[in-house]
């Protein structure tokens, strides 16, 4: 009985740390949810460039950039419908990956973009290219 216990327990917490452990792949689709929604800031923590934090200066300018790009995606798309993700490769060294997104707009068109991400410390950011 003692032992049932046990293994049970163990099943249920190794469970538990599949459900915490993200790829890439889900990270990225969070953070561009994220944008759809507005929250252009926390999209932006989710950033780096060649593994590095963004400095307040490039935050501050993301954050513009973005905000830009999302009133373009309002006025000429019709808004954000949805984001699918398409395809995740991550390197053999496990440091990097590449993610392809599809982004479908409210007009009904989609577009489908590659994303580099990196491991940076113990989370996965999207290396911008700067």
């Amino acid at each position: 009985m003692l032992l049932l216990l046990f293994v049970t327990s163990l099943l249920f917490a190794n469970c538990k740390n599949l459900d915490e452990k993200k790829t890439p792949g889900i990270l990225l689709k969070q953070s561009i949810e994220k944008l759809m929604q507005g929250d252009i800031r926390q999209y932006t923590k989710t950033c780096c460039i060649e593994g590095n934090p963004l400095t307040a200066s490039q935050d501050s300018t993301q954050v513009k950039v973005m905000s830009a790009f999302c009133e373009r995606v309002q006025k000429n798309y019709k808004g954000f419908a949805d984001c699918q993700l398409v395809r995740e490769t991550i390197s053999e060294d496990g440091k990097s990956a590449d993610v392809r997104i599809k982004l479908v707009f409210g007009n009904g068109t989609a577009e489908e973009t590659e994303y580099e991400m990196n491991l940076v410390g113990k989370e996965w950011k999207i290396n911008l290219k700067m």
